[in-house]
């Protein structure tokens, strides 16, 4: 049992879930609180979370850092050579931070899901590995 006097320093990757409140709800019932954030120009702009298969279907989810509107987001799975084999658009409702597509058939090849907010850009820093 930790002590309610106790001071908590939380280090936070920024992103707004539904883990995030349901851990700010516990932390605020210690006496001293204190949340760390990245900076905007360090913040991830798409987390890509693990995604459970459905049957078939492979369910693709990601979560940015501010409900800032409508977005589209081009996701893609490659296979071991890097070679994508799948593409999809996952679409952000505009009040939210998360957003979900379904690939209909699970592509069997595929190793790999990245992320990217522009399909003119490649994807930075935002991959799932698949086992």
């Amino acid at each position: 049992m930790v002590d309610p006097g106790a001071y908590v320093m939380w280090l936070s990757d920024g992103l707004d879930d539904e883990g995030a409140a349901k851990l700010t709800e516990r932390l605020r019932r210690f006496d001293g609180l204190q949340v760390i954030v990245p900076d905007q120009a360090t913040t991830p702009r798409l987390l890509l979370c693990r995604p459970p298969a459905e049957g078939r279907d492979l369910k693709v989810q990601a979560l940015r850092p501010v409900a800032d509107g409508p977005r589209k987001v081009a996701v893609q799975a490659a296979d071991e050579q890097g070679r994508t084999v799948a593409r999809i658009d996952l679409d952000f409702p505009a009040t939210s931070t998360k957003g979900e597509a379904r690939c209909r058939r699970r592509p069997s090849c595929a190793t790999a899901w990245r992320g990217s907010t522009s399909r003119r850009r490649a994807a930075r820093g935002s991959m799932v590995l698949l086992d």
